[in-house]
């Protein structure tokens, strides 16, 4: 992406700088931790993720503990299903897909690596 900003007033807070941004060119973004990720609002998706036996607050705790906002880009508790929808950016989703997939396992042994590249996630076995 690139363009030119004009008659944009900064506000003093860094946040609410990025939602200026957002609003004028469709972009989403988020902290996880100190590091910032912008991707286009095109790009925002929803998934299902199963909770299996694991306690919503639990995940919801997990979420914000990895320095990520439960509710940043909406986050509904299925219940029912026993799952949780995510909305938002790729890069989000399969953050909080992996917070999920490594509560049900209970946090195993690490057997290889796991790696989110452009929101896929891929599972390399160590050798």
């Amino acid at each position: 992406m690139r363009g030119h900003v004009r008659n944009l007033r900064v506000p003093s807070e860094p946040t609410a700088f990025l939602d200026e941004l957002s609003r004028r060119f469709q972009i989403d973004w988020f902290f996880e931790g100190q590091t910032l990720h912008v991707s286009s609002v095109s790009e925002a998706a929803s998934r299902m993720i199963g909770l299996q036996n694991i306690p919503y607050e639990t995940v919801r705790d997990e979420i914000s503990e990895a320095g990520l906002d439960p509710d940043r880009f909406g986050m509904k508790h299925m219940p029912t299903a026993r799952a949780v929808l995510v909305s938002g950016p790729p890069s989000y989703i399969a953050r909080v897909e992996l917070i999920v997939e490594s509560l049900i396992a209970g946090r195993p042994a690490v057997t290889g690596v796991r790696m989110v590249k452009f929101g896929i996630i891929q599972h390399v076995p160590a050798r």
